[in-house]
């Protein structure tokens, strides 16, 4: 289906299955696996994007269009076109990922050894920052690809009781993928954050946490993305209890002693 995405719009369903040669009910065991009613909702999604002559994996913002420019009122319609933007990503966000989801996360990565974070391109710095707030919370976050921009060095020691978290946003992030993909042939648990079940870093991992990057201009929004990265490291902090608490407060002592130096 990632493949011959047009098969998928012009072909029945089980025209399709006899071209992938395996039974026709796969496909709608498949569409409900990853959150659709119906196998016809998940080919809707192709029928709109082939349609529109965009591939399935580009996820830029439908509505991308130049600021206006002479319109009467602009900068309070553009102001607003970011402010629906953003508190709708919240929004979807939230309702993506709820609170038994986030609980049940945190308790699992709070079990591993160590939490591995790693991304590509623009979510790199979601990527920073997770690792940043996390590891104030426990000593077991580490960056992929932080001090010697070797990916495979740093993952040497990616094991089974590990966590991998992925960020990625296009279908570009080859490298994303090929991370996430070794994370799960090493049996760690891959946690993808993606804003779409269509994105390849979707189909290779474990739990999925699904953030939209709508906008209306022609960058997506990481808005939901951080609003997601905050709220799982704030569930980790609330299971672990003191031990946290003074975990931070170490490390905020430390660094207000070396600013006083």
């Amino acid at each position: 289906m990632l493949e011959h995405p047009a098969d998928v719009v012009t072909m029945s369903m089980r025209e399709l299955a006899r071209a992938a040669d395996i039974p026709a009910p796969n496909f709608s065991r498949l569409a409900q696996q990853v959150g659709f009613a119906a196998y016809s909702k998940l080919r809707a999604v192709y029928r709109q994007r082939v349609h529109s002559g965009r591939p399935i994996h580009d996820s830029t913002p439908d509505r991308v269009r130049p600021p206006p420019t002479d319109a009467e009122n602009a900068a309070e319609a553009l102001w607003d076109g970011f402010r629906r933007a953003a508190l709708g990503n919240l929004a979807a966000a939230f309702d993506n990922v709820g609170s038994a989801l986030a609980a049940s996360l945190a308790d699992d990565l709070r079990s591993r050894d160590r939490i591995y974070v790693a991304a590509t391109r623009a979510p790199h710095f979601l990527a920073r920052y997770l690792h940043t707030i996390g590891n104030m919370a426990t000593p077991s976050f580490r960056l992929v690809g932080r001090d010697t921009g070797s990916f495979g060095d740093d993952l040497v020691d990616l094991g089974a009781n590990d966590a991998l978290i992925c960020l990625a946003s296009t279908t570009t992030a080859e490298s994303a993928v090929r991370i996430a993909e070794m994370g799960r042939e090493r049996g760690a648990l891959v946690i993808g954050i993606t804003e779409s079940r269509t994105t390849p870093l979707a189909a290779v991992s474990d739990r999925l946490l699904l953030v939209p990057v709508e906008s209306p201009s022609f960058f997506r929004s990481h808005v939901g993305a951080l609003a997601v990265v905050e709220m799982l490291v704030g569930f980790i902090m609330a299971g672990a209890g003191e031990a946290a608490a003074e975990r931070i407060a170490r490390i905020e002592a430390e660094r207000r002693r070396f600013a006083e130096e």
